[in-house]
């Protein structure tokens, strides 16, 4: 049996269900096409920035400890998670990767603008 997107095991990260989340037309085409949307510079910088600290500092979560920066006493906040929701939103991702392109979000700026690029 041939595999397709309906059977195939497909891994989603936390970054793609988000753009899933913000426009499922990018989402698919990114998936489906490899048409990825431009970023701006000043998101992949910071988030490079941030890749960089949280390995620096993973080093130290795995050792169990607390870098030496860190003030004695810092209290650890729990974050509020929601699987359920998370794997809806999977599943739901997983579907659209199944089928046709679907639309655009209304809210999406790169699809606004390729639209408006194709009606001039």
């Amino acid at each position: 049996m041939p595999e397709t997107l309906a059977t195939k095991r497909v891994s989603l990260s936390a970054s793609t269900l988000k753009l899933y989340l913000e426009c499922p037309r990018c989402f698919w085409l990114q998936l489906n096409k490899k048409i990825v949307r431009p970023r701006g510079p000043f998101p992949s910088l910071s988030s490079g920035m941030d890749r960089i600290l949280k390995n620096y500092f993973d080093t130290y979560r795995q050792q169990g400890a607390l870098h030496e920066g860190v003030p004695f006493g810092v209290k650890i906040h729990e974050i509020a998670t929601d699987p359920q929701g998370a794997y809806e939103v999977f599943q739901a991702g997983r579907q659209v990767l199944a089928g046709p392109m679907p639309a655009s979000s209304d809210a999406c700026g790169f699809c606004g603008w390729a639209k408006r690029q194709q009606a001039l």
